[in-house]
């Protein structure tokens, strides 16, 4: 797995087309963006069971476009291991992580947009 999000773009351009990289990621955007707010909102009032259910959901494509960073933290929330989430220094990390993720796909899309 990757070590930052613009080495998982690195990889999957290995695999697809411009075309077909741009495609996935225009479609995957809004859902990462989506699931990644409501993940936040979720640790944020300590609901640990769906919040481990959209960590879970999030996990399957992850690798895709993440870092093994995120996967590790969604790997806690979804085994609900409350000494790492349960934190504000974790939450913060998470959101972090996921700007990081939101920026490289956008920036990633904006310098590969075929003309």
């Amino acid at each position: 797995m990757p070590t930052s999000n613009s080495s998982a773009l690195t990889e999957l351009q290995k695999i697809f087309s411009k075309e077909d990289m741009l495609e996935i990621l225009e479609f995957a955007l809004p859902r990462i963006t989506e699931k990644g707010d409501e993940l936040q909102q979720l640790l944020a009032a300590s609901a640990w069971e769906p919040a481990a259910r959209i960590a879970h959901q999030m996990l399957s494509s992850a690798s895709t476009y993440a870092s093994k960073n995120f996967d590790n933290m969604l790997r806690h929330i979804a085994q609900q291991d409350l000494d790492v989430i349960n934190c504000a220094l974790f939450q913060q990390a998470l959101k972090l992580e996921l700007s990081g993720i939101i920026h490289d796909i956008q920036e990633w899309i904006v310098n590969n947009k075929i003309q």
